[in-house]
Order: structure tokens, then C-alpha cells, then sequence
């Protein structure tokens, strides 16, 4: 492929972020009864430099994973570079097969797309130690049917050039089969390679009898492409052991549908056996005549009566892309967006896992991000709301006891002097992002939102609507583009929505992620209580200024992280007749990071025990006056004590908080 031109460019572009993903799944039984599975790795990327140039590259590659060697390997290249508004270049693998059970040689059917011109190739005879060879004609070739005619093998191919028709090779030529002109290959049996079935240019089905020579109409259905668009690495048309029973995947009125033929394929034999407005993946079990296995969204679906009828055989975690059934076995294979995964009755095995960049990018947890929110809290039961920001801030990561890494939190209101720590964590294999408060579910970890979930998918979390933590269902309502910050409706970006899923009609709660910027809003609340909203206004994400900064005065608002107890020097000192005491305390979650080689019986009383002490002493040790005694949250706090009273002198104030003890003295002068 040529680079010239995206070299020479390069300094001026931006990068778009790269998702790669799974997409179909074909396999084939080996000569020595092993499972070799084919898999496209799709993911794109482009350059940006203005509207009127742009570059970059799709990939579609196939991949093959050796079951029994454990071992995985670029099989196929499948990659078109593009250099808008110049012509593209690369070239395109529509379908493939093997000559044989040796998995060796293979035929290849696709399109070389040049600077120039399209140069269409069929490439074949290839083994691993070979280089390609290639014989070229003008015309895009796809869904490629490999026969056995006459005790050889023959190659047959359909390209959409002119003449469009059906090609094979002869005297190493490849010819337009006669009769077959405007005709695409469907499929021919491989048990009887007599039998053909094509599509005419309406996508009416014909069948033929004497390998391609006369046909005739056995389905007048008119499919649609327009909303279908195969790929053939999936199988969309497989035939019974018994070579009696076909089963189909069509798409008819914008549905995904099964229908069966009970009588080889013939006019007035096909009947819809199941719909979807999802996409169906099918296989079955080359040794077990009338077992089917359909996939479609999460679910998979078993018939033991050629179709007709299925039961639930398994349902995963995300939507399913491919499925093969490994013939006389218990085994399964499915590929999702970002798994290859082994199933059988009892078990799920992952056989290769990508990372999904593009949902992870709805949660940045990166250290130095920080956000600005405006809290709007309107009680009920009073006039007017209270308005204040709240800065959210990745102070630094940690590794805890549980062996797990997370990222500090800080938290900050403008209204206060409270500042509240918490831990998360993103799995990046799963989705999930965990945040971890010592006063939720037991100073245990818990699910705040599941990124990977797709639209009408649930799952628990924590939420605080009626002054305590309770555990809730909320799904993803929808993903759309909208705006970003509460003042700023130039930025927009696509975002997840999120909702509550109750049957208390009094509670509400739906937030909102947005690509690249994480939450972006809230709302939550209880009818007979208050309505609470939070917008974000203000960002720094990886070190760039987004958003409003004037309006929440960034340059000010410093945040300080309290990792201990601390008690300061009362000011002013010496003083008449008041003077101010200020101390801070730290999150139980920080200090218990500190003491993680102790049970929690070791654990220092002040970290398990809250309850706080402010006295004031004179020099002879009598208490003059508590300033505080009670439980106090993390963060700082600030009293003044008011001597009027008292004579001039030395005093002495103590702040005790368990086993923390810190003494100053201060000076009353009159």
C-alpha cells in the first residue's frame, strides 16, 4: 500500500481515537479432528487536517486461532487506505476456502484497489510457506464456492463488473460461466455439486440441477440489500447432513429472518421460522442432522427439529458476532465486539480479549483530570434552591490491600471546608468502573455504572435519594449526541443515558457519560422531598481547559489532599478576645490504606472511631471549655474560641480524634 502522500502530511493531522473490535466467525475441522476458528479484527483510524483533506485507513483483517495450539495469527490482510479527495488504495478479502481438510491451499476472492482503478483478484493456491499468486480480472469477486466436479476441484466466483455473472477457471483463465450472467452464487451443495442456488438482480432465489447450465425461480421473496449488507466470512445459507433441509438467512421488511426448506430448496418448500429485528448468526453440527444453533443479540438459541422450533441454549454478557459449532462435540465458539469465547454446557472460556477503548473513553480516570459541577439542590419544603460547585478531582492512584489499583478521588464543595476522598477503579476487560466509600456497602467496592452494557441492559448500583444508600437497577436508556457543558451548547459529544429502574414513582435518578469528558449530568431526587441537579460547567481532561473555567474561577479553586490529623496554630495568637482553631481530618479510607498489614482489630482506634475532641486547658491541666465532641465527616473545619472570660495568660487546646492526640498552646493578652 502506498504511504507517500499520508507521510507527507502528517505533521498537520489529528488522530481519531482507534476502537478495534470482533466481527463474524467461521471454522473448519482439520484432518486430525482439530478446530480452527477465522475472525475479522476490524478498526479504523483516521488524519484530520482540514475539512478538505483527510486520510487514514479501514482494517478488516482475518485472523486465525488455532484451538489445539492455543495459538492466534494474522491470516488475511484486509486494509484500504484512503487519502481523500485522492483515490484509495488497498485491498479487500470478501470470502475464502480451503481446498481441503489439510487447511493448507486456499482460494481467496476480493478486490486490489489501486490509485488508478479497481483491480479485482482472485487469489489462490496460497500455503503458508508460498508467496501469493495471482490471477486478475476486472471486476470485484466475493462469495466464492469451492466444487469437486469430476474428481477435481473446481473454483467458482461471482463478480459485480461487466459482464456480471459467475466465473470459474479454465486453462488458468477465469471465464463467465455459461447461462449465469446476472446471476450471484448463493451457494452450491458440496455433497452434490450439481445443485446451484443464485440470486437474480431483484434477489430472487433460482436453483439449478446440472451445475449451472439451466435454472430455475424456487423463491420470488424480494430481500433486501439495502439493509443487509453480507459479510461472507459468516454462513448464511448451510445445508442438513441429511441434503434435505437448507436453512437461510435473509432480511425482508427491515427483519433479519430464518426460513427453512424442507425439500432441497425447491418452490413452495421455504418457510420463516424465526425473525429479529437484531442480526441471526448460524451453525449446526455437521454430524447431527436437524440440530441448529441461532445467535442473536445475547442470547443462543437450539432447534432439534430442523429449525422449526428453538429453545434457550445460553445467553452471555454482550451481543453476539459469529458462531461456529465444532461438529461432533459439546463445544460452542461465538465471537462479541471484544471476545472470542469457547462455550459448552456448563462452562465459558475466553480465548482472546480486546480492550474496548471507545467505551472506556466514557469514563477518563486519569490523574490530574478534574471537573466542575454546579449542584442545584431545591428542597421542597423551602423557597428558592442553594447553588454551589463541586470540583471532582484524580488526586493520585494507589494500590490497596485487595491487590487492587485504584484512583483517588477528592472532592470539594465551594460552599464548605468538607472535603470527601473515595477510591475508583476501571475493569477494563469487563467495562466496569468501582468506587469504593468506607460508608457504602461496607467499606466494599461497588459497581457505579457498566460501560460496556448496550441499550435496555441493567445493572445494580448504589445511589443516596433518601438520605441513605440504597442499592437500585439502572439501565441504558439511550446514546445520542448532546451538549457537553451547562453554558457552552457549542461542544457536543455523543454521551450514554443512564435511568433508574423502579416501581417507586417517587424516586428519579438518570445521569449522563459523555465521550472523552466522563459525567456531564445528573439528576436525581424524591417528589414529597427535593429535586437535585448537577451540570458540568468546567474540565480540565489530560491537561486541556474545556468548558466554562471563568465562571467556577479555576485559578482559586485549590483543593488540598488529607492523607492525616491535623491540628494548626490558632490565629491570630497572642489574642483578645477570640481567636480561631482550625484542624483537619482524613479520610478513613486514606488512613486505612496506611495500616493494610493489620486486621481490623490492630487498626488504630482513630481510624475505625471518628468522634472528635477540641478542649481548651489551662497550664495547671483543669478543662477551661470543649469546643467539640462529637463525630465529624472528613475534611476541615475551623472554630473560634471567644476568652472574654477568662484571665490573661497560657492556655492549652487539645484535639483528640482516638488514639491521635496533638497539643498547642495560644496566649490570651488583654
Amino acid at each position: 500500500m502506498k504511504k507517500i502522500i499520508l507521510t507527507f502530511f502528517i505533521a498537520s493531522f489529528s488522530i481519531a481515537q482507534v476502537d478495534t473490535t470482533f466481527y463474524g466467525l467461521r471454522g473448519y475441522e482439520d484432518q486430525n479432528g482439530n478446530t480452527h476458528l477465522f475472525y475479522r479484527m476490524k478498526s479504523s483510524y483516521y488524519y484530520l487536517r482540514q475539512s478538505d483533506f483527510w486520510a487514514g485507513e479501514n482494517r478488516k483483517d482475518i485472523f486465525h486461532f488455532d484451538v489445539h495450539n492455543n495459538t492466534d495469527s494474522l491470516f488475511l490482510i484486509d486494509g484500504v487506505e484512503f487519502y481523500q479527495p485522492f483515490p484509495n488504495t488497498g485491498h479487500v478479502v470478501s470470502d475464502f476456502e480451503f481446498t481441503d481438510s489439510t487447511l493448507t491451499n486456499f482460494y481467496q476472492a476480493g478486490d486490489a484497489i489501486t490509485s488508478f482503478e479497481p483491480g479485482p483478484i482472485v487469489i489462490y493456491n496460497r500455503n503458508y510457506d508460498s508467496p501469493f499468486q495471482v490471477n486478475s480480472f476486472h471486476g470485484v469477486t466475493y462469495n466464492l464456492e469451492i466444487a469437486n466436479i469430476d474428481s477435481s476441484f473446481k473454483v467458482f466466483v461471482y463478480s459485480d463488473n461487466t459482464p456480471k455473472g459467475i466465473f470459474t477457471q479454465f486453462k488458468g483463465i477465469f471465464e463467465l460461466v455459461e447461462s449465469t450472467e446476472n446471476f450471484q452464487l448463493v451457494s452450491i451443495n458440496s455433497k452434490n455439486p450439481k445443485f446451484w442456488f443464485v440470486e437474480d438482480q431483484k434477489y430472487f432465489l433460482y436453483k439449478s440441477i446440472d451445475t449451472g447450465k439451466t435454472f430455475h425461480m424456487v423463491d420470488s421473496k424480494n430481500i433486501s440489500r439495502t439493509y443487509f449488507t453480507q459479510d461472507y466470512l459468516n454462513r448464511f445459507f448451510i445445508y442438513d447432513p441429511n441434503n434435505l433441509n437448507i436453512y437461510r438467512i435473509i432480511n425482508y421488511d427491515n427483519k433479519y429472518q430464518l426460513i427453512v426448506s424442507n425439500n432441497f430448496g425447491e418452490l413452495g418448500s421455504w418457510t420463516k421460522t424465526f425473525e429479529s429485528s437484531d442480526e441471526i448468526f448460524i451453525s449446526y453440527d455437521k454430524s447431527l442432522s436437524g440440530t441448529l444453533y441461532i445467535a442473536v443479540g445475547k442470547q443462543i438459541y437450539i432447534s432439534t427439529d430442523y429449525g422449526y422450533s428453538f429453545s434457550l441454549f445460553t445467553e452471555i454478557e454482550q451481543n453476539i458476532l459469529g458462531i461456529y459449532k465444532k461438529t461432533n462435540s459439546d463445544l460452542l465458539y461465538v465471537t462479541t465486539k471484544h471476545k472470542l469465547l469457547e462455550i459448552n454446557s456448563d462452562s465459558l472460556k475466553t480465548l482472546k480479549q480486546l480492550i474496548d477503548y471507545n467505551n472506556l473513553s466514557y469514563y477518563p480516570l486519569n490523574i490530574g483530570n478534574k471537573w466542575y459541577y454546579e449542584i442545584i439542590d431545591d428542597p421542597v419544603w423551602e423557597i428558592g434552591a442553594d447553588k454551589y460547585i463541586l470540583t471532582k478531582e484524580v488526586i493520585k492512584d494507589t494500590l490497596l490491600e485487595n491487590g487492587k489499583k485504584y484512583f483517588i478521588i477528592q472532592e470539594t464543595q465551594s460552599d464548605t471546608n468538607q472535603i470527601n476522598l473515595y477510591f475508583e477503579r476501571i475493569d477494563s476487560i469487563n467495562g466496569k468502573v468501582y468506587r469504593l466509600v468506607e460508608e457504602i456497602n461496607n467499606a466494599e467496592e461497588f459497581l457505579i455504572v457498566d460501560l460496556y452494557s448496550a441499550i435496555g441492559d441493567s445493572f445494580q448500583t448504589f445511589i443516596n435519594i433518601t438520605n441513605f444508600y440504597e442499592t437500585e437497577n439502572v439501565y441504558l436508556s439511550e446514546e445520542k449526541l448532546q451538549n457537553i457543558f451547562k453554558y457552552d451548547s457549542s461542544s457536543q459529544e455523543l454521551t450514554k443515558n443512564y435511568i433508574i429502574s423502579t416501581n417507586d414513582n417517587l424516586k428519579f435518578f438518570d445521569y449522563s457519560f459523555a465521550k472523552n469528558f466522563g459525567k456531564t449530568f445528573q439528576h436525581k431526587g424524591h417528589f414529597d422531598a427535593y429535586d437535585e441537579y448537577q451540570n458540568l460547567i468546567a474540565a480540565f481532561i489530560n491537561g486541556i481547559k474545556y468548558g466554562d473555567t471563568i465562571l467556577v474561577d479555576i485559578k482559586n479553586n485549590k483543593t488540598i489532599l488529607l492523607t492525616e490529623f491535623s491540628l494548626t496554630q490558632n490565629y491570630p495568637n497572642p489574642f483578645n478576645p477570640t481567636t480561631t482553631i482550625e484542624y483537619s481530618i482524613p479520610s478513613n479510607s486514606v488512613m486505612l490504606n496506611s495500616f493494610q498489614h493489620l486486621n481490623n482489630s490492630e487498626i488504630p482506634k482513630q481510624v475505625r472511631d471518628d468522634n472528635v475532641k477540641l478542649i481548651v486547658y489551662d497550664v495547671l491541666g483543669r478543662e477551661v471549655k470543649t469546643l467539640v465532641n462529637k463525630k465529624q465527616k472528613p475534611g476541615i473545619y475551623k472554630v473560634e474560641f471567644d476568652g472574654s472570660n477568662l484571665s490573661s495568660g497560657v492556655y492549652l487546646y487539645q484535639f483528640k480524634s482516638g488514639t491521635f492526640i496533638q497539643t498547642k498552646k495560644m496566649i490570651i493578652l488583654k
